[in-house]
């Protein structure tokens, strides 16, 4: 939070969600910011300073009707902590009801994030 207290990110609002997952991206030479969406999809964000980030925009949507995308995560060659031009991202594709769940992953490739 912004002076010891916490704050919202004015950036998500419309596009609350959960799970996030960061990581410094050395080609853009930003922080990214994946996370699952409230509306079941997953999305994408960015940020220099940790404290403003870029409208969030769709990442991944699920593949089943009334599915959900969640729990994102993208890896580099370091782990998920640190990634470059590319990256793989990683999430779970759940039926609805949670009758099941499908884990994908698929490379990524970042070229500009404005």
């Amino acid at each position: 939070g912004l002076g010891g207290k916490g704050a919202p990110l004015t950036a998500f609002a419309g596009r609350q969600g959960g799970n996030p997952s960061v990581h410094w991206n050395s080609y853009l030479g930003k922080r990214i910011m994946v996370y699952g969406g409230w509306d079941q999809d997953a999305y994408i964000s960015a940020s220099d300073d940790l404290i403003h980030w870029a409208t969030p925009r769709l990442l991944v949507a699920s593949d089943q009707p009334d599915g959900r995308a969640w729990y994102p995560t993208i890896l580099g060659e370091s782990g998920d902590a640190l990634a470059g031009r590319a990256a793989r991202l990683y999430y779970a594709d759940i039926a609805a009801g949670y009758a099941s769940r499908k884990f994908y992953g698929r490379s990524i490739v970042f070229t500009r994030y404005d």
